[in-house]
């Protein structure tokens, strides 16, 4: 027999073989045709026929008793997954049918588990007949490989379905795909309005069916770790397909039957184009077509098929597709799972260009020029970070480049005008965690301890520095709250290092946890799950009644103004109410903002910054407020009645006052460069942090403090020092237009 061909080693990944290969001779005797295969159902493989009657006669003998249906629609396996197998028959009595897939591609059925479970045994009827098929989950050969059903008539077919029997029967080759999760790319075509699927590293192509609806131009595979979803939108509605019968069932009409609201007005949400999930955040974006004009862009929550309202700002829900140089059909979007950029593709009836999106203000650039290809009509990213695009004209699937916009053709697709195309396919991380009631308060879950805390916020963050706390330049990714159960999961649909915590403003009243504030995830590969990200918590006595139970806060007298911290109501004597500061860490620096002294880690200690940049009366530059102190343990010089005489100011209006806040003008300019500082690595927080008192001020400001600049005080009515104030040098330029590049700005100028 013959053996490969072709075989080529994917390093790590396993071997893809090339098909060609000649299988060992199995038939039967089936002189009358009474014993024969009538339908073998399996996997999107549906090959119904009559008798064997159109079989080969593969030794000249007058007997029709095997058939090659190899070439016919090829279903797409995967490791790990049991499929279901029907087989029909024409039968009188006392028949077997029994199955077998060559796994190792090794041109034999002879090896173990080659044999899959047996279909039928010693049945007396047509059937169907049905048995199971798992693909073995440590598969290392991929690619497409022979499957081989056979009947027998009065006793069970020959093990390794090798050899002629004298019995009536028949039997039945097949070829199947074995694919890795992430290969296997779903699309749609508006000709046939069907579903279909394609093994991208080697073209197999299988036609599943139709969607029984006729206007779905755009899909997006959620591939959560224990819920997959394929979603579709058909015109303006968003549902989801079965990926077994290809059903199109509805969630919701994504405009509710109402408007969307943004700078053009409200405009009715009917014409979906394009859809593509964030493999890092869950948010699913979506841009709807409008006839001879731009088209928009928003965002769709997939429970309930509506639009995110306010996804944008306050009363903007979405934004509009233009720009300088932009084509006005924009035909399907996706996301990078590498970086979480949004990219778009777009054309003017003859020229395709390749768009990328700012995820915050909606700004539309061009990234170039598309050139190889021409209707791009699908675009996708795979989870390795490369990215697909299907043309709807010459029905060909493309890898394009996105520095050059250089596209390559991999395979032509089956079926014509093909649209919408999904290819974030392997399996999504998992993580999950719990928020207890610890009753003794010792960090540690107990069996006895069975009260669960609800609706508490648990944040998931990108560690960007990989350092395992939340601090600058990191990213909040997504949020949830925790069931009655005290249970929280998330799914993560790509690689990256996580940090997750529990937002602490979000504990009831008088709740504190007795835990650290934060779990780790290290996703290198796809398909994990992260247990047992625990919090614990549990209320007090609150001497001071700042929220802080005694037990967080302690004996300890951080500041040394004789008074314990638990029944101090500013602990670290900033001029700011710990009441105000909570126990959450904004800087994670390990200090919680209580008592930190630079609770942002910007280098403009807090007592300044709550006091609009300058020093209040008796500040020291160790960051701390000293002169007289009340029995509460609050600085008189700027407390009275248990009042702070500091303004704390939200200079931007962003709801984050500016003590936690990295650039409290939002004008793109960081605060530690606007007060004097460097930032080498452009994370907002101070270069080479070092604390040897644990105060949360890096030591090298105690003794040289930032100079906090008013660049322009001798002409502006208002002394604003350059970290609050958007016109810093007084120009009538604003900073914003100063602070970001030409091509990155974006109106309002306050951002």
């Amino acid at each position: 027999m013959l053996k490969y061909l072709i075989i080529f080693t994917l390093l790590f990944f396993g071997t893809y073989s090339v098909y060609s290969q000649t299988y060992p001779t199995c038939r039967s005797k089936n002189s009358n045709n009474t014993h024969s295969i009538t339908l073998v159902d399996f996997n999107q493989l549906w090959n119904s026929h009559n008798d064997g009657s159109s079989g080969d006669d593969e030794d000249g003998d007058g007997q029709k008793s095997y058939e090659d249906k190899t070439g016919d629609n090829t279903p797409l396996c995967v490791p790990g997954v049991t499929y279901t197998i029907n087989v029909k028959i024409r039968n009188k009595s006392s028949d077997y049918i029994d199955g077998w897939i060559d796994w190792n591609h090794d041109g034999d059925f002879k090896d173990a588990n080659e044999k899959f479970t047996q279909i039928a045994n010693n049945v007396g009827g047509s059937g169907p007949y049905s048995g199971t098929i798992t693909v073995p989950s440590n598969q290392s050969y991929f690619g497409k490989t022979r499957m081989r059903i056979v009947l027998r008539n009065s006793k069970r077919p020959p093990t390794d379905a090798h050899r002629k029997f004298n019995q009536e029967g028949e039997v039945e080759d097949f070829d199947i795909d074995v694919v890795r999760l992430k290969d296997k790319f779903y699309y749609v075509s508006d000709d046939d309005n069907e579903l279909y699927g394609i093994d991208i590293t080697n073209g197999n192509g299988i036609e599943y069916y139709e969607t029984g609806v006729g206007n779905i131009e755009a899909i997006a595979y959620w591939p959560s770790y224990s819920n997959p979803i394929l979603y579709a939108a058909n015109g303006g509605t968003l549902g989801t397909i079965d990926t077994e019968s290809s059903e199109f069932t509805a969630i919701g009409e994504i405009d509710g039957g109402g408007t969307a609201n943004g700078a053009d007005g409200g405009q009715s949400l009917d014409d979906v184009d394009g859809l593509g999930f964030d493999a890092r955040t869950g948010v699913l974006w979506a841009s709807n077509r409008r006839s001879g004009d731009y088209d928009i862009l928003f965002q769709i929550d997939p429970s309930t098929g509506h639009f995110v309202e306010d996804a944008f700002g306050n009363n903007i829900d979405y934004v509009v597709i233009d720009g300088s140089g932009v084509y006005n059909a924009f035909d399907d979007i996706s996301v990078s799972p590498i970086n979480g950029k949004i990219y778009g593709v777009s054309n003017d009836g003859s020229n395709d260009q390749l768009l990328e999106i700012d995820q915050l203000t909606g700004a539309i650039n061009v990234n170039t020029a598309i050139t190889g290809a021409s209707d791009l009509e699908g675009l996708a990213f795979s989870n390795d970070g490369n990215l697909y695009a299907t043309s709807g004209g010459s029905d060909e699937v493309f890898l394009i480049n996105i520095s050059n916009g250089t596209a390559t053709k991999k395979y032509d697709l089956l079926g014509e005008d093909v649209e919408g195309l999904s290819a974030l396919m392997d399996r999504g991380n998992n993580i999950t965690g719990n928020l207890w009631k610890d009753t003794d308060a010792d960090g540690i879950k107990d069996a006895g301890e069975t009260t669960y805390l609800s609706g508490v916020t648990v944040e998931l963050w990108y560690d960007n520095n990989n350092d395992g706390n939340v601090d600058g330049g990191d990213e909040l990714l997504q949020f949830v709250e925790t069931d009655a159960s005290g249970n929280y999961t998330f799914d993560y649909a790509t690689t990256g290092h996580l940090v997750i915590r529990i937002k602490e403003s979000t504990l009831p009243s008088g709740y504190a946890l007795t835990t650290d504030n934060k779990e780790e995830a290290d996703f290198t590969t796809q398909g994990n799950l992260d247990t047992d990200n625990n919090f614990g918590a549990i209320d007090g006595s609150d001497c001071d009644g700042d929220g802080i139970p005694d037990f967080k806060e302690g004996t300890a007298d951080t500041d040394g103004d004789g008074i314990q911290n638990q029944c101090d109501k500013d602990s670290d004597n900033d001029g700011v109410l710990d009441s105000e500061e909570s126990t959450i860490d904004t800087d994670g620096d390990g200090i919680p903002n209580y008592l930190d002294l630079d609770s942002d880690n910007d280098g403009i200690p807090d007592a300044k910054e709550a006091n609009g940049g300058s020093a209040p009366a008796s500040y020291s530059d160790s960051g701390r407020i000293g002169g007289s102190i009340d029995v509460d343990g609050l600085p008189t010089a700027v407390y009275s009645g248990g009042v702070s005489s500091l303004p704390n100011y939200d200079s931007d209006g962003d709801g984050v006052k500016d003590y936690k806040d990295l650039d409290s003008d939002n004008d793109g300019i960081l605060d530690l460069v606007e007060a004097g500082g460097t930032d080498s690595n452009g994370d907002g927080v101070a270069d080479s942090f070092t604390d040897s008192n644990n105060d949360g001020y890096h030591d090298s400001y105690v003794s040289s403090p930032l100079a906090i600049p008013n660049d322009d005080s001798a002409t502006e009515a208002e002394t604003l020092p350059n970290y609050r104030d958007i016109d810093s040098d007084g120009d009538s330029i604003d900073d914003t237009r100063e602070g970001y590049s030409p091509e990155d700005y974006t109106s309002p100028t306050i951002i």
